[in-house]
Protein backbone atom coordinates (compact mmCIF):
# COMPACT_ATOMS: atom_id res chain seq x y z
CA UNK A 1 0.00 0.00 0.00
CA UNK A 2 2.97 2.24 0.88
CA UNK A 3 4.28 1.62 -3.13
CA UNK A 4 0.58 2.64 -4.25
CA UNK A 5 0.39 5.70 -1.97
CA UNK A 6 3.72 6.89 -3.45
CA UNK A 7 2.72 6.33 -6.97
CA UNK A 8 -0.33 8.76 -6.15
CA UNK A 9 1.54 11.37 -4.71
CA UNK A 10 3.40 11.33 -7.64
CA UNK A 11 0.26 11.60 -9.81
CA UNK A 12 -0.58 14.63 -7.80
CA UNK A 13 2.82 16.09 -8.81
CA UNK A 14 2.69 15.59 -12.18
CA UNK A 15 -1.08 17.35 -11.99
CA UNK A 16 0.42 20.10 -11.06
CA UNK A 17 3.43 20.27 -12.77
CA UNK A 18 0.75 19.86 -16.10
CA UNK A 19 -1.33 22.37 -14.51
CA UNK A 20 1.51 25.09 -14.48
CA UNK A 21 2.66 24.01 -17.85
CA UNK A 22 -0.91 24.75 -19.58
CA UNK A 23 -0.92 28.11 -18.02
CA UNK A 24 2.28 29.18 -18.97
CA UNK A 25 1.22 27.89 -22.59
CA UNK A 26 -1.91 29.21 -22.58
CA UNK A 27 -0.57 32.72 -21.52
CA UNK A 28 2.64 32.36 -24.17
CA UNK A 29 -0.16 31.66 -26.72
CA UNK A 30 -1.91 34.57 -26.31
CA UNK A 31 0.42 36.54 -26.28
CA UNK A 32 1.72 35.33 -29.56
CA UNK A 33 -1.80 36.24 -31.01
CA UNK A 34 -1.90 39.50 -29.43
CA UNK A 35 1.48 40.18 -31.62
CA UNK A 36 0.03 38.78 -35.10
CA UNK A 37 -3.34 40.26 -34.49
CA UNK A 38 -1.37 43.87 -33.88
CA UNK A 39 0.41 43.37 -36.52
CA UNK A 40 -2.21 42.38 -39.13
CA UNK A 41 -4.43 45.19 -37.68
CA UNK A 42 -1.76 47.99 -39.74
CA UNK A 43 -2.45 47.31 -42.92
CA UNK A 44 -6.47 48.15 -42.20
CA UNK A 45 -7.41 51.91 -42.51
CA UNK A 46 -10.93 52.06 -41.15
CA UNK A 47 -12.44 50.57 -37.96
CA UNK A 48 -13.78 47.45 -40.36
CA UNK A 49 -10.42 47.02 -42.09
CA UNK A 50 -8.44 47.08 -38.90
CA UNK A 51 -11.03 44.36 -37.12
CA UNK A 52 -10.96 42.41 -40.03
CA UNK A 53 -7.16 41.92 -40.11
CA UNK A 54 -7.13 41.40 -36.75
CA UNK A 55 -9.29 38.23 -36.76
CA UNK A 56 -7.03 37.40 -39.56
CA UNK A 57 -3.52 37.53 -37.43
CA UNK A 58 -6.00 35.57 -34.70
CA UNK A 59 -6.69 33.11 -37.13
CA UNK A 60 -3.52 32.51 -38.38
CA UNK A 61 -1.77 31.73 -34.94
CA UNK A 62 -4.47 29.44 -34.36
CA UNK A 63 -3.96 27.63 -37.51
CA UNK A 64 -0.05 27.60 -36.36
CA UNK A 65 -1.33 25.84 -32.80
CA UNK A 66 -3.30 23.09 -34.73
CA UNK A 67 -0.09 22.71 -36.85
CA UNK A 68 1.73 21.93 -33.83
CA UNK A 69 -0.79 19.66 -32.81
CA UNK A 70 -0.69 17.53 -36.21
CA UNK A 71 2.49 17.61 -35.53
CA UNK A 72 2.47 15.85 -32.69
CA UNK A 73 0.17 13.47 -33.40
CA UNK A 74 2.14 12.36 -36.54
CA UNK A 75 4.65 11.15 -34.50
CA UNK A 76 2.56 8.49 -33.25
CA UNK A 77 1.45 7.18 -36.79
CA UNK A 78 3.25 5.59 -39.10
CA UNK A 79 2.78 7.55 -41.76
CA UNK A 80 5.62 9.63 -43.45
CA UNK A 81 3.48 11.92 -45.72
CA UNK A 82 1.08 13.11 -43.38
CA UNK A 83 4.38 13.94 -41.12
CA UNK A 84 6.16 15.88 -43.78
CA UNK A 85 3.04 17.38 -44.66
CA UNK A 86 2.31 18.52 -41.08
CA UNK A 87 5.80 20.09 -40.48
CA UNK A 88 5.70 21.49 -44.08
CA UNK A 89 2.24 23.69 -42.67
CA UNK A 90 4.26 24.28 -39.16
CA UNK A 91 6.51 25.78 -40.45
CA UNK A 92 4.80 28.40 -42.97
CA UNK A 93 2.46 29.39 -40.04
CA UNK A 94 4.96 29.52 -37.69
CA UNK A 95 7.27 32.06 -40.08
CA UNK A 96 4.26 34.29 -40.59
CA UNK A 97 3.91 34.07 -36.66
CA UNK A 98 7.69 35.25 -36.29
CA UNK A 99 7.24 37.85 -38.81
CA UNK A 100 3.97 39.56 -37.40
CA UNK A 101 5.37 39.12 -34.07
CA UNK A 102 9.02 41.03 -34.92
CA UNK A 103 6.77 43.57 -37.20
CA UNK A 104 4.93 44.08 -33.82
CA UNK A 105 8.02 44.79 -31.39
CA UNK A 106 9.54 47.26 -34.13
CA UNK A 107 6.28 48.79 -34.21
CA UNK A 108 5.75 49.72 -30.87
CA UNK A 109 9.12 50.13 -30.42
CA UNK A 110 8.88 52.85 -33.06
CA UNK A 111 5.74 54.24 -31.84
CA UNK A 112 7.26 54.55 -28.05
CA UNK A 113 10.35 56.66 -29.23
CA UNK A 114 7.88 58.76 -31.03
CA UNK A 115 5.98 59.73 -28.23
CA UNK A 116 9.10 60.43 -26.07
CA UNK A 117 9.86 62.66 -28.48
CA UNK A 118 6.59 64.59 -29.04
CA UNK A 119 6.49 65.10 -24.89
CA UNK A 120 9.83 66.76 -25.29
CA UNK A 121 9.57 70.43 -24.17
CA UNK A 122 12.60 71.30 -27.13
CA UNK A 123 10.53 69.64 -29.95
CA UNK A 124 7.63 70.95 -28.86
CA UNK A 125 8.99 74.63 -29.01
CA UNK A 126 10.75 74.10 -32.41
CA UNK A 127 7.77 72.70 -33.96
CA UNK A 128 5.57 75.71 -32.63
CA UNK A 129 8.27 77.91 -34.56
CA UNK A 130 7.98 75.94 -37.79
CA UNK A 131 4.43 76.06 -37.91
CA UNK A 132 5.16 80.13 -37.03
CA UNK A 133 7.71 79.99 -39.64
CA UNK A 134 5.36 78.49 -42.44
CA UNK A 135 2.67 81.22 -41.64
CA UNK A 136 5.62 84.00 -42.43
CA UNK A 137 5.98 82.57 -45.71
CA UNK A 138 2.71 82.07 -46.67
CA UNK A 139 1.68 85.48 -45.62
CA UNK A 140 4.58 86.91 -47.54
CA UNK A 141 3.81 84.81 -50.61
CA UNK A 142 0.40 86.01 -50.73
CA UNK A 143 1.53 89.85 -50.21
CA UNK A 144 4.34 89.24 -52.75
CA UNK A 145 1.12 87.70 -55.63
CA UNK A 146 -1.48 90.49 -54.42
CA UNK A 147 1.14 93.39 -54.76
CA UNK A 148 2.31 91.25 -58.59
CA UNK A 149 -1.44 91.46 -59.72
CA UNK A 150 -2.28 95.05 -58.99
CA UNK A 151 0.59 96.60 -60.28
CA UNK A 152 3.23 97.08 -57.40
CA UNK A 153 6.38 95.20 -58.90
CA UNK A 154 8.79 97.50 -56.77
CA UNK A 155 6.92 96.46 -53.40
CA UNK A 156 7.15 93.13 -54.75
CA UNK A 157 10.31 93.02 -55.52
CA UNK A 158 11.45 94.26 -52.60
CA UNK A 159 9.27 91.39 -50.41
CA UNK A 160 11.17 88.54 -52.82
CA UNK A 161 14.69 88.91 -50.34
CA UNK A 162 12.20 88.40 -47.45
CA UNK A 163 10.63 85.34 -49.04
CA UNK A 164 14.25 83.79 -49.02
CA UNK A 165 15.39 84.62 -45.84
CA UNK A 166 12.21 83.36 -44.29
CA UNK A 167 12.72 80.01 -46.10
CA UNK A 168 16.20 79.71 -45.09
CA UNK A 169 14.70 80.17 -41.38
CA UNK A 170 12.54 77.83 -41.90
CA UNK A 171 15.00 75.47 -43.03
CA UNK A 172 17.51 76.19 -40.56
CA UNK A 173 14.87 75.56 -37.92
CA UNK A 174 13.95 71.89 -39.58
CA UNK A 175 17.42 70.53 -39.55
CA UNK A 176 17.64 71.85 -35.62
CA UNK A 177 14.28 70.05 -35.06
CA UNK A 178 16.31 66.48 -36.73
CA UNK A 179 19.16 67.00 -35.05
CA UNK A 180 17.47 67.96 -31.49
CA UNK A 181 15.59 64.17 -32.51
CA UNK A 182 18.87 62.76 -33.13
CA UNK A 183 20.04 63.94 -29.56
CA UNK A 184 17.31 62.95 -27.58
CA UNK A 185 16.36 59.56 -29.48
CA UNK A 186 15.77 57.69 -26.54
CA UNK A 187 17.18 53.93 -27.03
CA UNK A 188 16.62 50.90 -24.46
CA UNK A 189 19.30 50.61 -21.74
CA UNK A 190 19.35 47.13 -22.51
CA UNK A 191 20.69 48.02 -26.16
CA UNK A 192 22.99 50.48 -24.66
CA UNK A 193 24.91 47.30 -22.33
CA UNK A 194 25.27 44.81 -25.21
CA UNK A 195 26.49 47.68 -27.75
CA UNK A 196 28.95 48.10 -24.85
CA UNK A 197 30.04 45.29 -24.89
CA UNK A 198 29.96 44.20 -28.85
CA UNK A 199 29.78 47.45 -30.69
CA UNK A 200 27.38 47.00 -33.56
CA UNK A 201 25.64 50.06 -33.52
CA UNK A 202 22.58 51.53 -30.91
CA UNK A 203 20.48 51.12 -34.51
CA UNK A 204 21.87 47.16 -35.88
CA UNK A 205 21.50 45.90 -32.02
CA UNK A 206 18.16 47.10 -31.84
CA UNK A 207 17.36 45.43 -35.04
CA UNK A 208 19.27 42.37 -33.70
CA UNK A 209 17.30 41.94 -30.02
CA UNK A 210 13.58 42.85 -31.77
CA UNK A 211 14.97 38.99 -33.79
CA UNK A 212 15.84 37.64 -30.79
CA UNK A 213 12.31 38.50 -28.97
CA UNK A 214 10.28 37.12 -32.12
CA UNK A 215 12.50 34.16 -32.28
CA UNK A 216 11.99 33.51 -28.49
CA UNK A 217 8.26 34.02 -28.39
CA UNK A 218 7.68 31.68 -31.32
CA UNK A 219 10.44 28.69 -30.18
CA UNK A 220 8.59 29.37 -26.80
CA UNK A 221 5.14 28.89 -27.99
CA UNK A 222 5.72 25.56 -29.57
CA UNK A 223 8.10 24.36 -26.99
CA UNK A 224 5.42 24.74 -24.39
CA UNK A 225 2.80 23.69 -26.48
CA UNK A 226 4.57 20.17 -26.96
CA UNK A 227 5.64 19.88 -23.37
CA UNK A 228 1.84 20.48 -21.84
CA UNK A 229 1.04 17.57 -24.56
CA UNK A 230 3.93 15.08 -23.32
CA UNK A 231 2.71 15.89 -19.86
CA UNK A 232 -0.68 15.78 -20.31
CA UNK A 233 0.04 12.21 -22.22
CA UNK A 234 2.23 11.02 -19.09
CA UNK A 235 -0.01 11.92 -16.70
CA UNK A 236 -3.02 10.28 -18.44
CA UNK A 237 -0.58 6.88 -19.02
CA UNK A 238 0.53 7.01 -14.98
CA UNK A 239 -3.21 7.24 -13.94
CA UNK A 240 -4.38 4.40 -16.00
CA UNK A 241 -1.15 2.40 -14.00
CA UNK A 242 -1.90 3.85 -10.95
CA UNK A 243 -5.59 2.78 -11.32
CA UNK A 244 -4.68 -0.96 -12.47
CA UNK A 245 -2.39 -1.24 -9.15
CA UNK A 246 -5.10 0.07 -7.45
CA UNK A 247 -7.13 -2.83 -8.65
CA UNK A 248 -4.45 -5.81 -8.55
CA UNK A 249 -2.33 -4.50 -4.99
CA UNK A 250 -4.71 -6.15 -2.87
CA UNK A 251 -4.24 -9.39 -4.69
CA UNK A 252 -0.74 -9.39 -4.35
CA UNK A 253 -0.90 -8.28 -0.60
CA UNK A 254 -3.27 -11.31 -0.27
CA UNK A 255 -0.25 -13.70 -1.47
CA UNK A 256 2.10 -12.01 0.49
CA UNK A 257 -0.18 -13.36 3.09
CA UNK A 258 -0.19 -17.13 2.31
CA UNK A 259 3.87 -16.73 1.34
CA UNK A 260 4.07 -15.63 5.24
CA UNK A 261 2.07 -18.14 6.57
CA UNK A 262 4.29 -21.09 4.55
CA UNK A 263 3.31 -23.01 2.06
CA UNK A 264 4.46 -27.16 1.12
CA UNK A 265 5.46 -25.83 -2.48
CA UNK A 266 8.88 -24.45 -2.48
CA UNK A 267 9.15 -21.53 -5.39
CA UNK A 268 12.00 -21.98 -7.78
CA UNK A 269 12.30 -18.03 -8.64
CA UNK A 270 12.26 -15.15 -5.66
CA UNK A 271 8.60 -13.45 -4.25
CA UNK A 272 9.47 -10.52 -6.17
CA UNK A 273 9.52 -12.24 -9.69
CA UNK A 274 6.39 -14.29 -8.42
CA UNK A 275 4.52 -11.26 -7.61
CA UNK A 276 5.37 -9.58 -11.58
CA UNK A 277 4.09 -12.56 -13.33
CA UNK A 278 1.06 -13.13 -10.74
CA UNK A 279 -0.10 -9.43 -11.58
CA UNK A 280 0.48 -10.15 -15.38
CA UNK A 281 -1.63 -13.08 -15.16
CA UNK A 282 -3.81 -11.41 -13.48
CA UNK A 283 -4.45 -8.53 -16.04
CA UNK A 284 -4.59 -10.65 -19.08
CA UNK A 285 -0.54 -9.53 -19.91
CA UNK A 286 0.15 -13.65 -19.49
CA UNK A 287 -1.57 -16.68 -20.58
CA UNK A 288 -2.03 -19.64 -18.28
CA UNK A 289 -0.01 -21.49 -19.96
CA UNK A 290 3.51 -23.08 -19.41
CA UNK A 291 4.73 -22.00 -22.84
CA UNK A 292 3.90 -18.58 -22.29
CA UNK A 293 5.30 -18.74 -18.99
CA UNK A 294 9.09 -20.17 -20.45
CA UNK A 295 8.82 -17.09 -21.98
CA UNK A 296 8.81 -14.93 -18.98
CA UNK A 297 11.10 -16.98 -16.68
CA UNK A 298 12.97 -19.42 -18.58
CA UNK A 299 13.13 -22.24 -16.67
CA UNK A 300 12.59 -25.78 -16.84
CA UNK A 301 9.54 -28.26 -17.02
CA UNK A 302 9.39 -29.58 -13.65
CA UNK A 303 10.25 -26.04 -11.97
CA UNK A 304 7.65 -24.45 -14.07
CA UNK A 305 5.16 -26.81 -12.67
CA UNK A 306 5.71 -25.79 -9.33
CA UNK A 307 4.98 -21.87 -9.95
CA UNK A 308 1.58 -23.87 -11.48
CA UNK A 309 1.41 -25.54 -8.38
CA UNK A 310 1.80 -22.73 -6.23
CA UNK A 311 -0.69 -20.83 -8.78
CA UNK A 312 -3.23 -23.42 -7.66
CA UNK A 313 -2.82 -23.06 -4.20
CA UNK A 314 -3.01 -19.35 -3.92
CA UNK A 315 -6.40 -19.42 -5.98
CA UNK A 316 -4.86 -17.58 -8.46
CA UNK A 317 -5.54 -20.07 -10.79
CA UNK A 318 -8.07 -23.11 -11.38
CA UNK A 319 -7.11 -26.12 -13.47
CA UNK A 320 -9.73 -27.39 -16.00
CA UNK A 321 -8.61 -31.04 -16.83
CA UNK A 322 -4.93 -30.25 -18.59
CA UNK A 323 -5.55 -26.73 -18.69
CA UNK A 324 -5.34 -23.68 -16.55
CA UNK A 325 -7.81 -20.81 -16.38
CA UNK A 326 -7.70 -17.84 -14.14
CA UNK A 327 -9.77 -17.89 -10.84
CA UNK A 328 -12.62 -15.29 -11.26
Amino acid sequence: MNTLKFRIDNLKNQNTLTTLVSTLTLSVLVFSTYLSASFWKQLGNTSTACLTFAMLGVFLELAKICAGQAVISSYSLNNRTLKIIAITVLSIFTITSFVAGVGTIAHELKMGKETNLNSNKEVISINNSISMQEQVIANLLQSQHADTIHGYRSRANATLPLIKQAQIDLENLQNKLSNTKIMHNTVSNVVIIFNSLISLGQDQWEIVLIVILGALAEISSLFLLYLNSALKNTGLSKKNTSDENAIFMPVIEDLQVVRSKGSSKELPISVSEYKIITSKLIQGKLSPTQRELKKEVRLGNEKIAKIFARWVSDGVLIKTGRSYKVAA
